[in-house]
Formats: C-alpha cells, structure tokens, sequence
C-alpha cells in the first residue's frame, strides 16, 4: 500500500472512532464505569483527536518512511479499533482497541 493511501485509512478510522466516541450510546455506557476509567475514556477521545489531526496535517514526505515502516502494525491495530468500534457498548474494548492504535500512530507523528 503506498504511504498516503496507509495515511488515509488510518485517518479514517481514527475520525470514525471520534465519532462514534461522541455518540450517546458511547456517553451512556462510559457513565456507568468508574471515575478513573471514564476519565482515561474522555482522554483517550482527546488523543484519537489529536492523533487525527496530527496525521492529517503532517507532510507527507515527513511520515512516509514511517508509515511504511509501520504499515503491518496499523493495519493490525486498525482492524483490532474497528471490530472494537463494531462493539460500542463494550467500553474497555473500545479503548484496549484505541491504546493500540495511538500507540502505533506515536510512532509516525508526535501526539
């Protein structure tokens, strides 16, 4: 896969982890955890955020090397966020899913 197309997929699920992070159902199921674990939760949207836009707005020629470096673990991790994001409701998988996904994309651009 060429280094912009490995940016934009994982742009991609990076903003329909933000969305879906900012959905009612999401909000309901973190208010029902314990006050540590909601406040990693609202942080963790907080860096899926940056994450975005850190990706979104880093030069291409910059990150490429990187992403190609990286390419099997985010398109591991990718796939690991977006069976998570499929179960919402399970909150500590949503964000063991997203750790692993920023913890890869902290490779490529500065969070």
């Amino acid at each position: 896969m060429k280094a912009r197309d490995i940016r934009d997929v994982t742009v991609a699920i990076l903003q329909e982890a933000v969305a879906r992070m900012m959905t009612f159902e999401w909000h309901k199921e973190v208010a029902k955890l314990p006050t540590e674990e909601r406040n990693e939760a609202k942080m963790l949207l907080a860096e899926c955020q940056a994450a975005r836009l850190a990706l979104e707005n880093a030069e291409l020629a910059d990150i490429a090397e990187k992403l190609k470096h990286n390419e099997e673990a985010l398109e591991n991790s990718r796939k690991e966020l977006k069976n998570a994001l499929e179960m919402l409701g399970n909150v500590k998988v949503v964000i063991t899913g997203l750790r692993s996904l920023l913890s890869v994309v902290s490779k490529i651009v500065m969070l």
